[in-house]
């Protein structure tokens, strides 16, 4: 009887690293939305994991430049610091990006130059980029569904657009990509060298 007790809580103990495992491979949620304003110079992005917001970042552009904030708060730029950073962070969104199952990719936006044929001219003209574009996503990624919505403001002068991205990707492909960056950094830290 107590050799068979021993048998069950043993199995009981499996459940831990399946657990585990499990946690590994599951895709994760995630959703990226952007939108900005041409004639504002101004634009808004938001990550989301699970649902939950992690980073909200606004871009305003003046006469010295792009500045970024975050929670109404300017983030100051380091120069020798953001040069490493950029490298880093570039080489780990072309590793997330191969990895990243994109579900929905959906483009919205809103123009308008003033006239109503100029502006359904333009209009078309847009759709037809974004087609494109979209296409050439759709190519690399099949799985992707798309979505143009537009809306054409004929006696106003306007031009916003939104993008809003929902992907999934594992966190063992969130770690590996981790990993190999902050490799590829130290391997080109010592090729300078």
């Amino acid at each position: 009887m107590n050799l068979v007790k021993n048998i069950y809580m043993m199995n009981y103990y499996l459940l831990i690293p399946v657990f585990l495992i499990l946690l590994f491979l599951f895709p994760i949620p995630l959703m990226f939305k952007t939108s900005g304003n041409i004639f504002k110079l101004s634009a808004v992005v938001v990550v989301y994991i699970c649902g939950i917001k992690m980073k909200g970042l606004a871009l305003k552009t003046d006469i010295h430049g792009v500045k970024i904030y975050e929670d109404k708060k300017e983030i100051p730029k380091n120069n020798s610091d953001e040069q490493k950073e950029s490298v880093y962070l570039k080489q780990l969104f072309l590793q997330v990006k191969d990895k990243m199952r994109i579900q929905l990719m959906q483009i919205n936006y809103n123009f308008g130059v003033g006239g109503a044929f100029q502006s359904s001219l333009i209009a078309g003209w847009i759709n037809i980029f974004l087609l494109i574009l979209l296409t050439r996503i759709k190519s690399e990624k099949p799985t992707t569904s798309m979505l143009v919505c537009d809306n054409v403001a004929y006696n106003s002068t306007v031009f916003e657009g939104a993008l809003m991205v929902k992907a999934r990707i594992t966190l063992f492909d969130l770690v590996y990509s981790l990993i190999y960056s902050v490799i590829l950094m130290i391997y080109i830290k010592i090729n300078k060298k």
